[in-house]
């Protein structure tokens, strides 16, 4: 799997969907995570017995520098196979009823790492600027970022308008 993965803004993100049972693909990331400790996002999508599972492992580096929860990534992703989940912010496991939404989920994963940070960090700096300045954000982002903004809410005076970035294919981690 590791010589299959993509490497997007120096990040190695490692994405399958395999036969086999939820403890075999929990050691497999956590021996992905041996092999490759830093700057990786590893999410492995499993079935066994007509029930599919997720794992998702996050380097500490990852964690810690952008604030990524796998635990609430796979909590999101667990919705696309009718299941739940949660973990820890480095490793986190769910288990669902769909088969057929499991590729679902397991990309839902890796855009839910691919928009995380770009979100807050725009938003944060976003905010605290006047509605010029705002604009002129917007604009670097977009051009520097390949983002596209949509308005979310209407700014009235002496209050900021949001922006929700919508990041297309673009890992900023």
């Amino acid at each position: 799997l590791i010589s299959q993965a993509r490497i997007v803004n120096g990040v190695k993100v490692i994405a399958s969907t395999l036969i086999m049972k939820q403890d075999a693909a929990k050691d497999l990331v956590f021996k992905i995570r041996a092999a490759e400790p830093e700057r990786m996002l590893c999410v492995v999508g499993s079935t066994f017995d007509g029930r599919p599972t997720l794992s998702v492992m996050i380097s500490e580096d990852l964690v810690k520098e952008h604030g990524l929860n796998a635990g609430q990534m796979v909590r999101e992703a667990a919705k696309l196979i009718k299941g739940g989940g949660g973990g820890q912010p480095h490793f986190a496991t769910a288990g669902g009823k769909d088969i057929d939404g499991l590729s679902a989920a397991v990309d839902k994963v890796i855009e839910l790492a691919i928009f995380n940070k770009t979100t807050s960090l725009l938003c944060n700096k976003y905010i605290r600027q006047s509605p010029r300045a705002q604009l002129k954000i917007a604009a670097a982002m977009q051009a520097n970022h390949k983002t596209t903004y949509a308005p979310t809410a209407k700014h009235a005076a002496g209050a900021f308008s949001f922006y929700r970035i919508i990041t297309k294919n673009h890992l900023i981690i």
